[in-house]
């Protein structure tokens, strides 16, 4: 049996545009110790007949509608991070990038598109440091480029 092909925490890249201008200009915030990438679908669904055997079950046929994609990630709260967390929740959507770090053959690339933040939350415990939790949700389609190496 051949072992999978795997990469490591810091190989899935959550970067932020921070430009001001028309070239977008990425930067990772800081802070996260878990971060997540879910890419879900809303399909309608339809149950079609067999002609031939209108008494036999019926297999249901599914059209997507929509897509949707959703960034989350937590850690601490990293103060160099959290005016660019501000601006973001402020100023609307963005464009986002979310890495795979990974050569084309082991399925490298990213997905790109305008997010908006659709929640920051900062907790605090007594004895521990501050937490920050952040969720992005897509503003229109997301593109999904490959590596090119």
């Amino acid at each position: 049996m051949a072992k999978p092909v795997t990469r490591r925490f810091g190989d899935l890249r959550v970067y932020l545009d921070t430009s001001t201008t028309s070239t977008p200009t990425f930067e990772m915030p800081c802070g996260f110790t878990d971060k997540s990438l879910e890419l879900t679908a809303d399909a309608s669904d339809i149950a079609v007949p067999d002609c031939d055997d209108p008494d036999g079950a019926i297999w249901n046929e599914r059209d997507i509608r929509t897509r949707n994609a959703r960034v989350t990630g937590q850690g601490v709260l990293a103060m160099e991070s959290s005016e660019e967390w501000r601006s973001f929740f402020l100023n609307g959507s963005r464009l986002v990038r979310v890495e795979i770090n990974a050569p084309a053959a082991d399925g490298g690339g990213y997905w790109q598109g305008r997010a908006v933040l659709t929640s920051w939350r900062i907790d605090g415990t007594l004895g521990d440091k501050l937490k920050s939790n952040v969720e992005m949700s897509n503003d229109g389609e997301w593109v999904w480029t490959a590596a090119t190496a």
